[in-house]
């Protein structure tokens, strides 16, 4: 039975269910015939909203399919990350933080802007722990919204604990004593980012927000790093204009 079929039968149920009732074998058809209707208004309008392109406050245009895909991308590749064992995520954590550390533009860096892991993400507790037992500053993320955009701002922290939950739970220095970034070391600073996935083209998947790539658009920074493990490598991500690729992208593996 076609589309236009099954909705003159959700008619004539609808009708019956008035005037005399249904059978119990109705009332299943009747359940069953809506939810197809249903899943075909929303296949048209997923269609539909596939082929719609909306230019931004900023002049980008965002493609309404590849912000689609993206959100696919996101669900499935955090629920790998979440089904790693902890042992074998502990083991990829080290061997992450040996490779970093490992590279040239860590040992001549001075300072680390870097996120503070959570939710499954690749450890970098671990890395703050030793680029200040290696004498470098570190600094932190602190989100926040100007004028309704995602906003990025670096402050100093000394020790791990003084990292408190923040922005949708995510850990960040508390801003009442810390010592803002300035622009100027912004510039000559390593900045770790996270990813939800990346591919072999150097494309990173985050978390949809903007918060990084609007950053990077607005300060020149030093050399950027995304580290993942290999189970968030996808054959390709997405990509929109205002998307910015890492420098180098390492998982447990070494550089991608």
């Amino acid at each position: 039975m076609n589309m236009d079929g099954k909705i003159k039968r959700i008619n004539e149920l609808y009708h019956k269910s008035q005037d005399i009732g249904l059978t119990d074998e109705e009332k299943e058809e009747q359940r069953q015939l809506r939810l197809d209707y249903i899943a075909s208004v929303r296949g048209s309008l997923k269609n539909q909203l596939d082929n719609i392109s909306i230019r931004e406050k900023d002049g980008s245009i965002t493609d309404l399919k590849v912000r689609h895909r993206k959100k696919e991308l996101r669900l499935e590749l955090s629920e790998k990350r979440k089904s790693i064992d902890e042992h074998e995520r502990k083991k990829m954590d080290e061997a992450i933080l040996k490779v970093l550390t490992g590279l040239s533009e860590y040992k001549s860096s001075n300072t680390v802007l870097t996120y503070a892991s959570y939710n499954g993400e690749a450890d970098t507790y671990g890395l703050i722990n030793t680029c200040l037992s290696d004498n470098k500053k570190v600094a932190c993320p602190v989100c926040s919204f100007v004028d309704g955009e995602p906003a990025l701002e670096f402050y100093y922290i000394n020790r791990t604990d003084e990292l408190k939950n923040g922005y949708r739970g995510i850990p960040e220095p508390l801003k009442d004593g810390a010592v803002k970034v300035p622009k100027e070391v912004v510039k000559s600073s390593l900045m770790i980012l996270p990813a939800v996935g990346y591919d072999r083209s150097g494309n990173r998947l985050g978390y949809g927000k903007g918060f990084y790539d609007r950053f990077l658009e607005r300060n020149n920074t030093g050399i950027t790093i995304a580290i993942a493990y290999s189970c968030q490598e996808c054959d390709m991500v997405p990509v929109e204009q205002h998307d910015r690729k890492p420098d180098i992208i390492i998982n447990e593996n070494g550089k991608v």
